[in-house]
């Protein structure tokens, strides 16, 4: 660990308000020199803890609250000793970080804080804590910055002895553990491709207000968001109906402890009728202080909040481009207004009418909504019989206000792709392309114990395994799509297949999850794989669907694992014009593929009783259950966690979702319970598969054995 640096001795106490007294004999080293990032390390390591129980300080620690002391000897320090007392400011929270070191046995963590060498602003206060997220060297990242643009003050020079050493710690943005058997520059590799974007700022940011228009959910679930909001100063207006979140109301008093995290709720009636967009209006007028942005994340009210902006004078695209983006016909229509194997019908008669017809329908197709969310009513047909059924169920899954009905396209069969876009006047900032797994429907072709023909999501795993050129062509077709649309800024989601793909999906012997593999035949280097790829049909994309909003809650925490991509924090910066930042914090990791940490969303879904729905939420209706997010204090993952240490260490975010199983064709009163999962691993592809798979039986274990118990 310490080959190349010289190390130095010294001994610090901590005296914390438990009335326990801390000290420990460390060893401290500088990286004397400023990486790509602008930043450098302070290590500390401790060699041998003394912990000290008593009352003695009691009264002092009470006034002065916690505080750090350093001298030079492994010694405690005695009269006439030298010594250097890390000020107020910073006091309480080195003084945690260092109590949590200090619980290791000693010598087998290290700490790091992190010196900035320049001044100014960050860009968002949590930004070390979120590119740090999946790094393996950097543990358990901690921000000392104040919520918001906090002003950096840079420690320059070089630390020659104790008083240095105390205004270092005390210039330090932040801090992080990392392993004894760590070797140093590898350390300050993964820092440098992580942190090396422009998080500092000249000038402090505006004050800004956004307001985020969405249905109730829980802020416990959702608190990410919104610590993101804080990270960058921006204060939140939440324009909702009902009073889950509003000051005062004993539903809102379960969140008490979140309500710092946003400035105000208001509610209004959201019903997605024509008049939403005046109500909406209506509503940020009186608001007492100005909003300078609105924005929100729900399919259903992209239409009617881009036309609420238009009349506050807002920025937004307008809201010609969400109608097309949220009708899927309006959509194919606009990409290919001669195509004939695409078309949409708004009953079973005019069905029947083009069963009927001499233009014939090449099966295998799929069906789905114009207006949908994710895979719901989405259906996959081999037959015209097939089709009459799985339109029926389509149309039940349609909004009852959209009256577009349900499109019928074919079913391409080659690999998904999710490829989310972060534009700024038609300029492309980032994109990323994410490998969609097989839905159980497409399952049934890889093993035969699939189980049903549903287009529920399963994984999808980042860095993609498709050939570059392949995603080169999904960036660029995707980009093509939604300028057709008439966007020219924003954060984009978007789902398509790709025709002729030299990849497909495999089910390996032995393996639980299929992965993509060369297709057979088109190996190089022989003669028969020759002659297939001179065949081959070209490569194309066929779009499924933008989404011109952020990705969901779980794909966006895989981006920012995978990446250091916030696509939250984007959005919030968007819709208030705060472009300075926008831009700074739409670069990725400097990462290549194969130096990234490979991330697996996985989803474990399975059909649940009614009793542990009604059982996990007490408190709602069974009119009202129909979509709700299952919260902290009733989610498995603590029991996983407890069972399964050795796959819960991979498990970055999570959360766990209940509803309906009509919406996929089942009955009313089935009932699907699903865990959407981050996971991240150092080692392989392979490898966060597996880990997947495990954590799939592992998790279902769990819920079934729950739900058994209540009869």
């Amino acid at each position: 660990m310490g080959a190349g640096k010289t190390w130095r001795a010294c001994h610090i106490r901590l005296k914390l308000r438990s009335c326990c007294t801390i000290s420990a004999a460390c060893e401290w080293s500088v990286k004397e020199k400023p990486g790509e990032s602008r930043l450098r390390n302070l290590y500390i390591v401790p060699r041998s803890i003394t912990r000290e129980e008593g009352k003695r300080q009691q009264e002092e620690v009470e006034k002065g609250g916690h505080q750090v002391t350093i001298n030079d000897s492994l010694q405690p320090s005695g009269p006439g000793f030298p010594v250097c007392l890390v000020g107020k400011a910073r006091a309480t929270a080195i003084s945690d970080f260092f109590e949590g070191l200090f619980a290791s046995e000693p010598s087998s963590l290290g700490a790091a804080f992190v010196l900035p060498s320049d001044e100014g602003y960050t860009a968002h206060s949590g930004f070390m804590v979120d590119r740090l997220a999946g790094s393996v060297l950097a543990l358990s990242p901690q921000s000392f910055l104040s919520p918001g643009a906090a002003k950096v003050t840079p420690f320059q020079g070089i630390i020659r002895d104790l008083g240095d050493l105390g205004r270092a710690l005390e210039a330090s943005i932040g801090a992080f553990y990392f392993s004894a058997d760590t070797r140093l520059p590898d350390l300050e590799f993964d820092l440098d491709q992580r942190l090396s974007f422009p998080w500092l700022l000249r000038e402090p940011p505006q004050e800004r207000r956004v307001c985020v228009v969405l249905d109730p959910v829980s802020p416990r679930v959702t608190r990410a968001r919104w610590e993101a909001a804080a990270a960058l100063g921006v204060k939140v207006v939440v324009l909702s109906s009902g009073s889950w979140w509003a000051t005062g109301g004993s539903t809102s008093d379960a969140y008490h402890d979140l309500n710092h995290l946003r400035e105000g709720f208001v509610s209004t009636d959201l019903t997605p009728d024509t008049q939403l967009w005046q109500r909406i209006v209506r509503a940020v007028t009186n608001y007492p202080h100005p909003i300078d942005g609105i924005f929100t994340p729900t399919d259903t009210y992209l239409v009617s909040v881009a036309q609420a902006a238009q009349a506050l004078g807002l920025f937004t695209n307008g809201p010609e481009p969400f109608c097309i983006s949220t009708d899927k016909s309006l959509t194919r229509r606009l990409l290919d207004p001669e195509s004939t194997e695409c078309f949409s019908v708004r009953s079973v008669s005019e069905l029947e009418t083009r069963l009927a017809s001499a233009e014939p329908i090449g099966f295998p197709v799929v069906c789905k909504p114009c207006f949908g969310r994710g895979s719901e009513g989405v259906f996959k047909a081999d037959s015209a019989a097939e089709l009459r059924r799985v339109v029926v169920k389509s149309l039940e899954a349609c909004p009852s206000q959209h009256t577009s009905g349900v499109l019928i396209e074919p079913y391409v069969n080659g690999p998904e792709v999710d490829a989310n876009l972060v534009l700024r006047d038609g300029r492309l900032l980032y994109a990323e392309v994410v490998d969609d797994f097989p839905s159980p429907a497409e399952l049934e072709s890889l093993s035969q114990s699939a189980n049903g023909a549903l287009f529920i999501e399963t994984q999808a795993v980042a860095p993609s395994k498709l050939p570059r050129d392949e995603q080169d062509a999904v960036i660029a077709n995707m980009m093509e799509v939604i300028r057709l649309q008439g966007f020219r800024t924003g954060i984009f989601h978007c789902e398509a297949r790709i025709r002729n793909s030299r990849m497909e999906y495999v089910l390996a012997a032995g393996a639980g999850i299929p992965d993509l593999q060369p297709r057979k035949g088109l190996e190089s280097g022989t003669e028969s794989g020759r002659d297939a790829a001179a065949e081959r049909l070209a490569v194309s994309v066929f779009l499924h669907e933008v989404n011109a909003r952020v990705p969901g809650t779980m794909s966006s925490a895989a981006s920012l694992v995978a990446r250091g991509i916030d696509f939250w924090a984007l959005q919030v910066l968007c819709a208030v014009g705060d472009w300075e930042r926008y831009e700074a914090l739409s670069k990725p990791f400097l990462f290549t593929d194969q130096y990234m940490n490979h991330v697996a969303l996985t989803n474990a879904v399975l059909r649940v009783s009614l009793s542990l729905v009604q059982r996990t939420f007490p408190d709602v209706p069974l009119g009202r259950l129909n979509r709700q997010f299952v919260d902290s204090d009733r989610d498995p993952m603590p029991e996983l966690a407890r069972r399964h240490p050795g796959i819960a260490q991979y498990v970055a975010r999570h959360n766990t979702i209940v509803k309906s199983r009509q919406v996929y064709g089942g009955r009313q009163d089935e009932w699907l319970w699903g865990a959407f999962v981050v996971l991240c691993s150092p080692e392989s592809r392979q490898h966060v598969l597996d880990v997947a798979d495990r954590f799939t039986a592992a998790y279902e274990a769990i819920v079934s054995e729950a739900d058994r118990a209540l009869f």
